[in-house]
């Protein structure tokens, strides 16, 4: 009887405990994750009145702004204000000032939307319009780099100005139209007519040239019909004597000879400066004006290798002058570290590609 109840007390145990785990409570997952970034489903602009000039972005789904100061900016830049309201779905813009009819106007809109669920951020989102019936289509674009480093410079300002504007008014006048590097340093401007154009570029915050900011600016004019993939190389005029200053005191610091040479073959027969940089330390300074380029006791290791174009022939890397309209002296990297072997002549053949 004893072992009769014991078996059936288990059996009830056993049930209301498998009872109990079928009617455990779980909280709702809600399903996955939403990834995906708010669509645009149309856009549409009207003129409110003369000095108010409405665009309406419509997304699929609830918006709210992203980085605004950062990534917004139109070109040609406006006289009057830009003002944005976000009204459920909508981004309403409205630009205060009468748009002129003989220019198209570009929106750069990218990373200034997410939506208000997730946050996830509208990557891409451009728009062109024009206030007549007439839309420029040219295109414009290149890449603005340091011009010592050659590292891309990102989020700086890319400005065109009529070529026929004095160069003391350029940063003191609005540009005739605006551009802002991404992370990799490349500008766009993407409606242009037929003109001719000066082109500047500034690393500020603003559009006018302050005193430690880099410039680059190209020498001739430019058009959208027969320039493209430009190249601006950034420099700051103020740091000039103390890029000079530092060719000549890291130069000889750790030079170690060894029986080790590198020989540098190159198309054009000009005068050169060669760089072989370690930890961006110059271990070797080599100037030459004429054929062959070879490098002697070299301590072996692997090295960055840098070539300067000494146009001025002064035996050191002449930075440029936005006051002179003197582009810096070009530097070029070789593509790959040099590796220098102990007591080993190297010989490397360098096609010129900038």
């Amino acid at each position: 009887m004893f072992l009769l109840r014991l078996i059936f007390t288990k059996l009830h145990f056993v049930i209301v405990f498998l009872l109990y785990g079928c009617a455990q409570v779980v909280t709702p997952t809600g399903g996955e994750r939403d990834k995906q970034a708010p669509e645009l489903l149309k856009v549409y602009s009207y003129n409110k009145n003369k000095n108010n000039f409405i665009v309406v972005f419509e997304f699929n789904e609830y918006v709210s702004l992203n980085k605004w100061d950062e990534s917004f900016y139109i070109s040609p830049p406006i006289s009057g204000g830009v003002e944005k309201k976000i009204n459920g779905k909508k981004l309403i813009i409205t630009l205060k000032d009468s748009l002129s009819q003989q220019v198209t106007y570009f929106m750069h809109l990218n990373n200034c939307i997410k939506d208000n669920n997730e946050g996830n951020v509208l990557g891409n989102l451009n728009h062109s319009f024009s206030n007549s019936e007439k839309k420029d289509s040219l295109i414009l674009d290149g890449t603005l780099r340091d011009s010592y480093t050659k590292e891309a410079i990102k989020s700086s300002w890319v400005m065109l100005y009529n070529s026929h504007i004095n160069d003391s008014l350029i940063f003191k006048n609005k540009p005739s139209y605006l551009a802002k590097t991404d992370i990799n340093g490349y500008f766009i401007f993407p409606n242009l007519n037929s003109q001719r154009y000066k082109l500047v570029s500034l690393t500020g915050p603003d559009l006018k040239l302050n005193q430690n900011e880099k410039i680059s600016f190209m020498s001739k004019t430019i058009s959208a019909v027969s320039d493209s993939n430009i190249i601006l190389n950034a420099f700051s005029e103020h740091d000039s004597n103390n890029v000079q200053t530092q060719f000549i005191l890291k130069s000889d610091s750790l030079v170690k000879s060894t029986n080790s040479s590198l020989k540098i073959e190159m198309q054009q027969n000009s005068n050169y400066i060669f760089q072989l940089i370690r930890s961006d330390t110059i271990i070797k300074n080599s100037y030459f004006t004429e054929k062959p380029y070879l490098i002697s006791n070299i301590y072996s290791g692997k090295y960055m290798l840098r070539c300067i174009f000494d146009e001025d022939k002064n035996n050191f890397w002449t930075n440029g002058s936005w006051k002179k309209r003197r582009q810096p002296e070009k530097i070029i990297y070789f593509p790959e570290n040099v590796n220098i072997r102990e007591n080993w002549d190297l010989e490397l053949i360098w096609d010129i590609i900038e």
